[in-house]
């Protein structure tokens, strides 16, 4: 397998665009996931085990992150759209 050549980046068409993401959408978009699974993970703590602190948490700390998180989506979106030349 070692003498096999290593494949090329995926093209849309011959002479087109590859479908990997810019670096800047790639670092917003892991952000945003990750601010996301920190969201979900406060939401689960609430629902299994709600305490007042806990409950405080999700709404003053979770929910904030999962609007920064969809603002960074956006913004990934945005720069994807713009690397391509769509908008």
């Amino acid at each position: 397998m070692h003498r096999l050549p290593r494949p090329g980046p995926s093209r849309a068409e011959e002479g087109g665009q590859p479908l990997s993401q810019s670096g800047l959408a790639a670092r917003l978009l892991r952000v945003a996931i990750v601010l996301a699974a920190i969201f979900n993970i406060l939401a689960l703590i609430v629902i299994v085990h709600t305490t007042p602190i806990g409950f405080t948490l999700f709404m003053f700390v979770g929910q904030p992150l999962f609007a920064i998180a969809f603002l960074l989506l956006l913004g990934a979106i945005l720069a994807d759209l713009r690397a391509r030349q769509i908008l």
